[in-house]
C-alpha cells in the first residue's frame, strides 16, 4: 500500500523538480539557482515526510537528506549563507519528522543519524565557503587579466602608431 503511494510521490517530486529545472533554464535563467534550491527543498520535504510515515528515527531515508546536503554544498554554486540555511532547514525537518512519526522514537538511532546529518551539513557548508572563495578569486583574476590585456592593446596601438610615424619620417 505505501509502496505505490511513495512511488507516485517520488515520481511527482521528480517531475516537479524537472519542470522547475526546465523553467529555470528556458524561461527564467536569472532564477536558476533559486529554482534549483526550491527543487532540492522539495526533495527534502518529501524525504522528511517519508521518514515520518515509515520508521521515524530508525528510518534509513535520512541518508537521502545527506545526499541532498552533499549536492547542495558540492555541486551548486551556492554561497555560505544559502548552504547553511538549507542545512539548518534539513536538520529541523529531520527532527520534526522523527518527532511526528507514528512509530516509536529511538533516541540512540536519532542521535546517530543526526550526528551524520550535522557532519554532512558542516562539510557541505565548508565546501560552499571554499567554492565561494575560489569563485571570487577567479573573478578577481579574470578582471585583472582583462585590465592587463587592455593595457597591452593600448601599448600595441601606441607602438604601431610610433613605428608608422617613424617610417613615414624616413
Amino acid at each position: 500500500d505505501q509502496f505505490y503511494f511513495f512511488f507516485l510521490l517520488r515520481n511527482a517530486c521528480t517531475l516537479t523538480v524537472g519542470v522547475l529545472a526546465m523553467i529555470a533554464v528556458k524561461l527564467v535563467p536569472a532564477y536558476v539557482k533559486e529554482l534549483t534550491i526550491a527543487g532540492y527543498s522539495l526533495i527534502q520535504v518529501m524525504l522528511a515526510y517519508r521518514i515520518a510515515v515509515t520508521e521515524g528515527s530508525s528510518s534509513s531515508y535520512y541518508a537521502g537528506l545527506n545526499i541532498a546536503l552533499i549536492g547542495m554544498g558540492f555541486f551548486l554554486p551556492t554561497v555560505l549563507l544559502e548552504t547553511f540555511l538549507f542545512s539548518l532547514a534539513t536538520l529541523i525537518l529531520y527532527g520534526l519528522a522523527c518527532t511526528l512519526a507514528s512509530s516509536p522514537f529511538f533516541a540512540q538511532q536519532f542521535y546517530v543519524n543526526a550526528f551524520f546529518l550535522v557532519s554532512t551539513a558542516v562539510i557541505a557548508t565548508a565546501s560552499s565557503f571554499f567554492f565561494e572563495q575560489r569563485r571570487r578569486n577567479e573573478f578577481s583574476l579574470s578582471f585583472e587579466l582583462e585590465q592587463r590585456n587592455a593595457e597591452l592593446d593600448e601599448l600595441n596601438r601606441q607602438k604601431t602608431h610610433f613605428f608608422a610615424n617613424v617610417s613615414h619620417e624616413l
